[in-house]
């Protein structure tokens, strides 16, 4: 009787743990790296585009591979003051991220935290995001996310609300659709 309650016990734990929407973790490790970004603030939904690059190839060398990656960027660039002067063109927030098999989840918080805990940048430069979607995990493996001038984080709010809006992802295809109905999908990203 002792082993069935404590099953039941676990089984429970593990539904509602399952169940809770898991978006940008912030555990009492990572707060230090969301320090700088004041998820409050959201970038206008319309100005964004993504889009997802399935991968087809697999590194034979390594076990466990992303499957694709979805790249989001703001269509509309903007002046920030310092871009223009240092590189000729206005500034452009964008961020991308490794898609992986939930499987691999492991795996891919150990190389969330391994680049975090190397990653020379300030927050909220700093690259890891660990996101969970359904049966996928994304993982922050590029981006331009701060303006220069005021140090505002564009992508991770916006993409914060997004993320919580989408559910039941089990395939590629339905992680494009459910983001395709919050942002425009384009097919080349710039």
């Amino acid at each position: 009787m002792k082993k069935i309650s404590i099953l039941i016990i676990i089984c429970f734990i593990n539904l509602t743990l399952s169940a809770q929407e898991i978006r940008y973790i912030q555990d009492d490790t990572l707060e230090y790296f969301y320090s700088g970004t004041d998820f409050s603030k959201i970038d206008t939904i319309e100005y964004w585009v993504f889009n997802i690059d399935k991968f087809q190839e697999s590194n034979k060398n390594d076990s466990i591979n992303p499957v694709g990656r979805i790249n989001f960027w703001r269509n509309i660039a903007i002046d920030d003051s310092i871009s223009l002067k240092l590189y000729g063109k206005l500034w452009t927030p964008r961020i991308s991220y490794d898609i992986y098999n939930k499987k691999d989840s492991l795996y891919c918080r150990n190389m969330s935290r391994r680049m975090r805990f190397f990653s020379s940048a300030i927050p909220p430069n700093v690259g890891g995001d660990y996101i969970v979607l359904g049966e996928y995990v994304l993982i922050n493996i590029d981006g331009n996310y701060a303006r220069y001038d005021t140090k505002i984080d564009y992508c991770r709010p916006l993409l914060n609300r997004v993320f919580t809006e989408i559910s039941d992802v089990k395939t590629l295809k339905s992680l494009e659709f459910q983001v395709s109905k919050l942002i425009k999908k384009e097919e080349n990203n710039r």
